[in-house]
């Protein structure tokens, strides 16, 4: 992504620092660029809708549709390894999936709170390699924890809010 008109918009560029071209253009930001597994989709967070919300953009066409419909904010999605769902963050408060086909459920989620000292959210969602699960980061009680729906994945750690990528051995890193 780059900021250079004022706005945050999805470039690709070769990995020689040749061929910059821009994907997305316009009055609005469009963040957190993530490729589909297969390389064909984008997907996205831009405020293109007047709020916060996942987009896909086709490489080859250039086409843009909306994604996700919730009524909050929506962002930071990642793709499952399968490439046929996506979790975001919603409004910072919850972790939801949802899939290509529409289909829609909420995997994690913390008490919104309006103590801006001490706020609890949610952030940076990433499948595991299989699939079978999300990993995130939630801040809860003045602690940042990585943890899945089950609880917390590293133990007496205070994590910064970076997504978690796998190692082939399928150790991860955070």
């Amino acid at each position: 992504q780059s900021y250079r008109d004022g706005n945050f918009h999805v470039w690709t560029i070769g990995a020689d620092g040749t061929g910059l071209k821009p994907l997305t253009k316009g009055a609005f930001d469009c963040r957190e660029p993530r490729w589909s597994p297969d390389g064909k989709t984008i997907a996205f967070s831009s405020d293109r809708g007047g709020r916060y919300g996942v987009h896909l953009l086709d490489v080859a066409s250039g086409a843009i549709t909306a994604f996700s419909s919730g009524p909050g904010d929506e962002f930071e999605p990642s793709w499952a390894p399968d490439g046929k769902s996506l979790a975001f963050t919603v409004d910072k408060v919850r972790i939801d999936v949802q899939g290509l086909d529409g289909a829609r459920r909420t995997v994690a989620k913390v008490k919104a709170s309006a103590d801006r000292f001490n706020a609890a959210s949610v952030a940076s969602p990433a499948f595991t390699p299989d699939g079978q699960d999300v990993v995130f980061t939630a801040i809860e009680n003045g602690k940042a924890e990585l943890r899945n729906a089950a609880g917390a994945v590293v133990q007496g750690e205070d994590v910064f809010p970076f997504r978690p990528s796998w190692l082939p051995s399928g150790a991860f890193i955070y």
